[in-house]
């Protein structure tokens, strides 16, 4: 087994320790004020956009189950258009919490690896819906009923799509300012510290 200092523990526990050791290095305290700005408006767009798809998934399913019944599918009815909504939801909800709670490490880093997912899960959703919107749009010049709901389908898959894409790329955004600040995965964090202690240091010279 493992020792960390002078102590026996097992592989988990050296995992943990090293991991909290890794995490703690940084807080999203650390993001300089221009970029925490945008971050912090990043956070509030994330969460009214990833409310407005839920209402949004969950409107399109119903009116879906009404009204396909006529159709090979039902509209909205693979769960992509709940599912993932539900899920940036809970990454802005993430993001709140990291955001009121900038100085503890874990929270920034979960919102971290939340955003990475939710860039994966909003591809998917958006292709997923934009191909249903293509599916819908073959029945819109011979609808089997009076009223034209491929049409209004076709409407609300691509708008639905619309919200997923806005999700997408506010997930992108924080994700970035995550990498080059929170995280500082390519330096310049380091940098602009190293700068601001040199220039400290040759203004404390200075008579």
């Amino acid at each position: 087994m493992p020792v960390v200092d002078g102590i026996r523990v097992d592989y988990f526990t050296k995992f943990a320790l090293w991991s909290d050791e890794v995490v703690g290095k940084r807080t999203l305290t650390d993001v300089p004020a221009k970029p925490w700005v945008v971050f912090k408006y990043g956070v509030y767009c994330h969460f009214l956009a990833s409310m407005f798809g839920i209402v949004f998934g969950i409107t399109c399913f119903c009116v879906g189950v009404q009204n396909s019944y006529m159709y090979e599918e039902v509209n909205c009815s693979d769960g992509t258009d709940v599912f993932v909504p539900i899920a940036n939801s809970i990454t802005a909800f993430i993001g709140l919490l990291a955001l009121k709670q900038g100085h503890i490490a874990w929270n920034g880093f979960l919102h971290f690896l939340f955003c990475i997912i939710m860039i994966f899960y909003n591809i998917l959703a958006v292709i997923d819906t934009s191909l249903m919107a293509k599916r819908w749009g073959k029945w819109v010049d011979h609808p089997r009923t009076d009223q034209n709901w491929p049409e209004s389908f076709v409407w609300m898959d691509w708008s639905l799509a619309f919200v997923l894409f806005c999700n997408l790329l506010i997930c992108c955004m924080l994700t970035f300012i995550h990498i080059i600040y929170h995280r500082d995965w390519c330096g310049w964090q380091r940098r602009r510290e190293r700068s601001l202690l040199v220039s400290n240091a040759q203004n404390a010279r200075s008579p």
